[in-house]
């Protein structure tokens, strides 16, 4: 790895880990004074109270992987230095796009499907955490938490004017399906510490049309992660722990349900089933969301120790691809059994596996240390 690129990656992958501890029990001294003809009886210690352990942090992060010892499965290209921080696929030809942040500046890299070869690098601004295809099809629109929007248009790359009106501190995208841009945003403009920090936030999920925001619904704390099924859209909201369910219809919250204290992701399957990826503990949480309340259902056990993180679903084939940062692997999980989801596969992986998207008939794995890309089939 070039100094340039181990720069880049220990400004890009500070960890922050939560810790939790209980408070020992307080033992009183013994109450009564002593008589004149006895010896006063020695005072009972009283232990100290410890300082209250933190909370875990506003933002949980992949685990810092271990160096990957295993030759990774599929194709993977070295795409330069820089961390990637987004990963996508283009709604025009299939290719990957990764958004690559360097010391200096921040490019869109496009990798061809077949061949995994890089085949178009543009420049770009800011420093783009989320990605989405464009409403028309022609593009993405990328969004920086402290710049806002920017569009690009494929295949050639170059900048375009994104759709007006997001709020401040833009987190997550995603199109309704009218093809409308949907904004999940903490209205705070700031770095990631200041987010890691939990600072106060008043989130928002945001739908803009025609330039403007045609709809907005508030209250969602700090919206990290956003997924849409239908009219409803599920907003990971980290503040207070939990998944806001909207109606898109209307824009107003339906309901919430808890998330757990690490969750980084969400996903909702086409059997109506809200998937929520808890890092910290290792595992999804799920709940049916086709009767009148969500109904909670077994997790799926992953182990803390794996920290899964990237996440993607894949209709057509009914599987959930996760990205295990702990152990630098891909699995992909059968959820056709709402009783007994199942993996079928796992797959190596290259180092810091923290983004993947779905592809035709292939699944991409993007590592902000290494600046890689992977491509395997699905």
């Amino acid at each position: 790895m070039s100094a340039r690129r181990a720069a880049v990656v220990t400004v890009a992958l500070a960890a922050l880990l939560g810790a939790c501890a209980d408070t020992p029990l307080v033992v009183p001294p013994g109450a009564g004074a002593p008589t004149s003809s006895a010896a006063p009886a020695p005072a009972t210690p009283v232990p100290s109270t410890p300082a209250p352990a933190p909370a875990p942090p506003a933002t949980t992060l992949p685990a810092t992987s271990p160096q990957a010892t295993v030759t990774p499965a599929g194709r993977v290209t070295d795409l330069g230095d820089g961390a990637a921080t987004t990963l996508t696929v283009s709604p025009v030809d299939q290719r990957a796009v990764v958004t690559l942040v360097g010391t200096s500046s921040a490019a869109t890299v496009q990798v061809n499907p077949d061949t995994a070869a890089v085949a178009a690098r543009s420049t770009v601004t800011g420093s783009p955490r989320s990605a989405v295809s464009s409403g028309d099809r022609s593009g993405l629109v990328l969004a920086d938490p402290s710049a806002g929007l920017t569009g690009v248009t494929l295949p050639s790359g170059a900048v375009t004017d994104a759709p007006a009106g997001a709020p401040a501190g833009v987190q997550a995208l995603a199109l309704d399906p009218s093809g409308n841009l949907l904004v999940a945003a903490t209205g705070v403009a700031g770095d990631a510490r200041r987010e890691a920090a939990g600072v106060s936030s008043n989130g928002s999920l945001s739908l803009l049309r025609d330039g403007r925001v045609a709809g907005q619904v508030g209250g969602l704390g700090r919206p990290v992660a956003l997924a849409v099924a239908g009219e409803r859209a599920a907003v990971l909201d980290t503040e207070r722990s939990v998944v806001h369910l909207v109606d898109l219809a209307t824009m107003r919250e339906l309901t919430a349900v808890p998330a757990g204290d690490g969750s980084t992701a969400v996903t909702i399957d086409r059997h109506g089933r809200l998937l929520v990826t808890d890092t910290r503990a290792g595992v999804i949480r799920r709940y049916d969301l086709t009767g009148q309340a969500p109904t909670p259902l077994a997790p799926i056990q992953l182990g803390a120790s794996t920290a899964p993180y990237g996440t993607v679903y894949d209709a057509t084939t009914d599987r959930l691809w996760v990205t295990l940062t702990g152990t630098d692997r891909l699995v992909a999980i059968d959820l056709s059994s709402a009783d007994q989801p199942r993996t079928v596969l796992d797959l190596a992986t290259v180092t810091q596996p923290d983004l993947v998207a779905l592809g035709q008939g292939r699944v991409y794995v993007a590592s902000p240390r290494t600046g890689q890309v992977q491509i395997v089939l699905a």
